[in-house]
């Protein structure tokens, strides 16, 4: 009787013990999203015009201050060149020397200057070519397989990549640098940084700033980014202002060297874009002082990589439940992909010479004036035109 009442005992003390440390651990963490705010600067970019593109497989592939360049994901051959002062689309076939369709698969297409780039997603096969004559050919690379490939120079280029992770028998998503009529390959194994696995917990989006000679490497599933040097060397280890950190992320396999999550989680950043020394950060996370909710806006967080501080948000609108697609940025605009619609947004001029971070109170939307209701979005309503 006694052995049965200490036994009573011990497992009431347990389960009211595990009841408080939920109770604890979910009161910390409401109280973490309760006080991540935004600082709103909305008048930071004013809608121009929206385009109706027809599909949704777009993706924003090149900015320039004339041109948005339009690819088709299901089509990696077919480009879009929205002539922003013209106001009107052309539709361009690009010609790929010593090509099959089956080197096609998962291929990406990136304008970057006076260049093209068509990365293939299953094959180690990089083609390059010139704007206005739009003919790819193959460039001479190593034989290494990639997800991304940034040009740095007429002759070399950064790239992510996947290498064996050890014991576990799952890939590791991995940084390094190749050049052209070179077999050698650097890898930096080291970055990004894996948590519980080295392949979910390193997903993120991989960028490069000219201006600065820094990439910038935002993770998918958790508040942190990379601020990196040409020669891969962490140069900065910063958090986005989303409040978490970590994931439970448990990889299953589907068939060789591809996987999915067993279970569903929370994405943080969907996407990131670098130019000069800020990064946007296309967040997912809502936040207590929200303009807009996250369906009709695409909400985009903008950091200082130099300093590693957060200086702002800003969102774009967008009237109907539209799938963010893509967006790039440069000086002067904005172009955003929601759907099967091209939103073009013109920017605050002159805004990468001030140090917005330290503007006076009186020209930033404070989180006060947020929550009250006096922030109007972009200004006005985007007009979507069928």
């Amino acid at each position: 009787m006694k052995a049965n009442m200490i036994r009573w005992i011990s497992v009431t003390v347990t389960i009211n013990m595990t009841i408080i440390v939920l109770l604890v651990t979910f009161s910390s963490k409401k109280k973490q999203i309760s006080d991540f705010h935004r600082v709103w600067i909305p008048e930071f970019a004013s809608l121009e015009k929206v385009y109706n593109i027809s599909k949704p497989t777009g993706y924003i592939a090149g900015l320039s201050d004339r041109f948005v360049y339009i690819g088709d994901r299901e089509e990696v051959t077919n480009l879009l060149i929205l002539d922003i002062l013209k106001e009107r689309i052309q539709q361009v076939k690009i010609h790929v020397e010593g090509a099959v369709d089956s080197s096609f698969n998962r291929a990406y297409l990136k304008v970057d200057s006076c260049c093209f780039y068509i990365k293939n997603g299953a094959k180690p096969v990089l083609f390059r070519g010139e704007t206005g004559q739009w003919i790819a050919r193959p460039v001479s690379l190593p034989e290494v397989s990639y997800s991304v490939v940034i040009p740095l120079s007429s002759n070399s280029y950064a790239i992510r990549t996947l290498i064996d992770s050890g014991n576990t028998g799952i890939k590791k998503r991995v940084l390094g640098k190749i050049k052209e009529n070179s077999e050698q390959v650097y890898l930096n194994t080291a970055l990004p940084e894996s948590q519980e696995d080295g392949y979910f917990s390193t997903r993120g989006t991989f960028r490069y700033s000219r201006e600065r000679q820094l990439f910038t490497y935002t993770y998918l599933y958790r508040n942190q980014y990379l601020v990196i040097d040409t020669s891969l060397n962490l140069f900065l280890r910063k958090s986005t202002i989303a409040p978490l950190d970590r994931q439970k992320l448990k990889p299953m396999e589907i068939r060789k060297d591809l996987y999915t999550l067993a279970s569903p989680t929370t994405i943080i950043n969907n996407s990131s874009q670098l130019c000069d020394k800020w990064l946007f950060v296309h967040s997912n996370v809502n936040t207590k002082n929200d303009i807009l909710p996250l369906r009709e806006a695409m909400v985009i967080d903008v950091y200082d990589i130099i300093a590693g501080e957060y200086r702002f948000s800003f969102c774009l609108r967008h009237d109907r439940d539209l799938k963010a697609n893509s967006f790039m940025l440069d000086k002067s605009r904005l172009a955003a992909v929601f759907g099967q619609y091209v939103f073009v947004n013109h920017l605050s001029p002159n805004w990468w010479k001030d140090d917005l971070g330290e503007r006076k109170t009186d020209q930033l939307v404070s989180s006060t004036s947020a929550k009250s209701g006096n922030v109007q979005v972009n200004g006005r309503k985007p007009v979507i035109k069928e």
